[in-house]
């Protein structure tokens, strides 16, 4: 068993509860994948609105200013072919270009003055030397420039380029074109590519969506499964998935269910094996951790402690069982940490009773060699000590029973040999002598028929025959009578049981025998003793009653025992072996039945024997 095992489940639920809250804080997989697409999908379609309006932006812009300079093409072949002293006709040149095109055009001279314009008076211009279209394009390269114009008060395009008239005089055209057209163009292709980028975004996340589904759906079924296995269902077996290594995975789960379905009957039918022993055992076992925890307990051990064994697993030795011997010692083993067994032998009282016990303990290891705790074996021997006492009580009776006769013989038997003594004295002696002689034959013959009684007991192979109470009873008056007639005592007898019943007739006879003898020997001269066979509750009951002095009840309980006596002097005197009632005991241990007594001092006693059908 692991150390502090207890304090380790605790520890656990506590792992647990952590890991279930940092659980909790994680997203599911499908909330982890599905906002990746749906966000992945959304850049996307952002940078492709935007670079789609950028590129259409330069293409156009391109476009435009393509345009505006070829515009600005045809009015240089036709400022080539003027003179200086044409100039004066720019105005109506320009002014003509300009209405038959879309776009602004201005002819400025070699030092920046406006020389003529299509949409403002070139005098009132200011000089545009420092634009950065003129620069250029004085420079002998084609200028381009987007910016507002001051003139017109709104943002254009100007393509502008060099002009040499026949005079050889540099001159600039430009051409402007607004960008009010171009910037709603611009704002209608935007407008329009989001529509479309939107509904491409929004097909994409419903891919996304369908996709997050169908990757999560076999993790989720696969969890579910788990948590099916983890409970000890193996029966559902894991469906096939399209993805490899999905079904990968749900094939090692599947294999992995089959193992551990086989290792969990393995580890029941372990469990099942060791319960069925340690339940088995006479012997109590006990283990206990560090701190004095139960960890396991078997019934013998919480019959032998007096313990409930459903209150006890889990609990303090002191909470287990109340007695102070048990909880010292088993604290003792644990705090001194001994790896070789301790004995004792140890005398408890439980509920009024004393039980003897012995008990062994030794140290618990894990599979490391550390020491976990320590386990106890109680053996109850309160049966072999009570044994011992029977043993020691019989001894000491049957020496005291064989003594008395035999001393008595010693002696008379000295007397006739160290004395001369007459015939009436030698005859006297001898008959003493028998009489002592005859004792210990009846003795010894008892002493016989309670052994073998005993032998059949334990080896059970006791045989039943058929036989009728009226001719028990009869065989029992018989060889009663002699007896009965020395003492003028009738003896009555009657049996209202009919038909047969199952028995050992000679045992039943003796037993039966062995009461009305007794009946006799204590019964006044000139009483009555009584013998009934009648039929009670599924048994058979043959009872004696007698006219003699009675029993004292506090005598029940030992009078079947051998050797005990009542009046030890009387029953000597009656020529009693003490072992006759124990002899009818034993006769009733082998019916499965049981002899009783009920008597009241001064009235006479009645001993039944119950014989069950």
């Amino acid at each position: 068993m692991p150390e502090n095992i207890f304090r380790r489940s605790e520890a656990s639920d506590t792992d647990l509860w952590i890991n279930r809250d940092k659980i909790m804080k994680r997203k599911p997989f499908f909330w982890s994948i599905f906002p990746a697409f749906v966000f992945i999908t959304f850049v996307s379609g952002l940078l492709i609105v935007i670079f789609s309006v950028r590129t259409f932006k330069n293409i156009y812009s391109d476009f435009i200013f393509e345009k505006i300079v070829n515009e600005g093409t045809l009015v240089k072949a036709q400022l080539e072919s003027v003179d200086d002293d044409e100039l004066s006709m720019l105005d109506s040149i320009v002014t003509g270009y300009a209405s038959a095109l879309t776009t602004r055009i201005t002819v400025i001279d070699e030092n920046g003055v406006v020389l003529a314009d299509s949409k403002e008076t070139a005098s009132a211009m200011e000089n545009h030397r420092t634009r950065p279209e003129v620069s250029a394009a004085l420079s002998g390269e084609r200028g381009r420039s987007v910016r507002f114009s001051s003139t017109l008060k709104k943002d254009l395009m100007y393509a502008a380029l060099p002009v040499y008239n026949v005079n050889g005089r540099k001159i600039v055209v430009r051409t402007a074109y607004p960008l009010m057209s171009f910037t709603e163009t611009i704002i209608l292709f935007t407008k329009r590519i989001l529509w479309v980028v939107t509904i491409v975004v929004l097909l994409l996340a419903a891919v996304s969506l369908y996709l997050s589904k169908r990757l999560s759906a076999p993790l989720i079924q696969l969890k579910n499964k788990a948590k099916k296995f983890a409970n000890g269902d193996f029966k559902h077996l894991i469906e096939e998935y399209s993805q490899y290594e999905t079904n990968q995975l749900s094939e090692t789960m599947d294999f992995m269910a089959g193992e551990l379905e086989e290792k969990i009957k393995k580890l029941e039918l372990r469990n099942k094996e060791q319960s069925a022993i340690l339940k088995s055992m006479i012997e109590g076992v006990i283990a206990v951790d560090l701190d004095d925890r139960v960890i396991m307990i078997n019934q013998s051990a919480c019959r032998i402690l007096g313990a409930d064994p459903q209150k006890a697993q889990g609990k303090l030795i002191q909470e287990a069982t109340r007695n102070t011997k048990i909880q010292e010692f088993i604290t003792s083993l644990v705090k001194n940490n001994l790896v070789t067994s301790e004995k004792k032998e140890m005398r408890l009282n439980f509920e009024g009773r004393d039980i003897f016990i012995h008990i062994q303990g030794s140290s618990l290891q894990d599979a490391f060699g550390k020491t976990i705790g320590a386990v106890i074996v109680m053996h109850d021997i309160t049966d072999i000590k009570r044994l011992e006492n029977i043993r020691r009580e019989f001894v000491a009776n049957v020496s005291h029973e064989l003594r008395t006769p035999l001393t008595s013989i010693k002696g008379f038997v000295e007397t006739l040999i160290d004395e001369e003594q007459s015939d009436d004295d030698r005859r006297k002696f001898l008959n003493i002598i028998q009489k002592h002689v005859d004792r210990l034959n009846s003795i010894i013959e008892d002493l016989l028929t309670l052994a073998t009684l005993e032998k059949e007991e334990k080896e059970e192979e006791f045989e039943l025959s058929e036989a009728k109470a009226d001719v028990i009873i009869n065989n029992v008056k018989e060889l009663c009578s002699g007896k009965a007639g020395e003492k003028k005592i009738a003896i009555q007898s009657g049996s209202s049981l009919s038909g047969n019943f199952r028995c050992s007739q000679p045992l039943i006879e003796q037993a039966l025998l062995n009461l009305v003898d007794n009946a006799i020997k204590y019964s006044p001269e000139g009483s009555e003793v009584s013998v009934k066979c009648f039929e009670e509750e599924g048994t058979v009951n043959f009872s004696v009653t007698d006219k003699g002095q009675g029993i004292s009840p506090v005598h029940f309980d030992k009078i079947f025992e051998r050797f005990y006596r009542i009046d030890k002097s009387r029953s000597r005197k009656e020529g009693g072996t003490g072992l006759g009632l124990s002899i009818v005991k034993h006769i009733m241990n082998l019916h499965k039945g049981r002899a009783t007594v009920e008597s009241e001092v001064g009235k006479g006693s009645t001993f039944t024997l119950v014989i069950p059908k």
